[in-house]
């Protein structure tokens, strides 16, 4: 099994973030995106993002959103929901330790981006867990770091499709460059 290398995680992580903060700087019911990443407070609770959008009645709603970024569902067809980020820790993953109000899961070579309510796609994960394959990735040691093993479950893209409380986005790219 093939190691997973932080550093190349972290670049197209970053990457995506980017391009999805330019996309939801131009979507009409948001007023205003902040970048959390960096701040350890939100670090914490796995939120990358504050997000005030507009209401149904011209309402500011401020929100938080995490953002994952998959550079390989192209390949596999499939989205990694994290459930230990290190397992030999038992360091709980992203998914199941967000505090983030949205899961914002950019597929980057297909430039699709899947965005649900975490409350509801939490609960319907939880009622589902069992029925999604584990997948332990090894992770290199890096910067004096042991290696560790991260935890999730696979599951097909098609699945996450027929939810009703997901919405899919096409040609995000596109839309973030202004060019749709």
């Amino acid at each position: 099994m093939k190691e997973h290398e932080w550093t190349k995680s972290k670049a197209a992580g970053d990457k995506g973030e980017k391009i999805l903060i330019k996309f939801l700087n131009k979507q009409d019911k948001i007023k205003k995106v902040t970048d959390l990443s960096e701040k350890k407070k939100y670090q914490d609770k796995d939120i990358d993002l504050g997000l005030v959008r507009v209401g149904e009645n011209n309402e500011e709603i401020k929100e938080t959103a995490e953002i994952k970024t998959d550079s390989r569902s192209n390949d596999t067809g499939n989205v990694f929901f994290e459930t230990h980020s290190n397992l030999e820790a038992n360091t709980l993953g992203c998914f199941l330790k967000t505090k983030a109000d949205w899961l914002l899961y950019y597929c980057i070579i297909e430039d699709i981006l899947y965005s649900a309510r975490m409350k509801n796609l939490k609960e319907w994960f939880l009622e589902n867990l069992d029925s999604f394959e584990d997948k332990d990735i090894p992770n290199k040691a890096t910067n004096g770091r042991k290696a560790y093993t991260t935890r999730g479950k696979i599951i097909p893209k098609r699945t996450i499709e027929t939810l009703s409380f997901v919405k899919k986005y096409e040609g995000i790219k596109e839309k973030a460059n202004g060019k749709s």
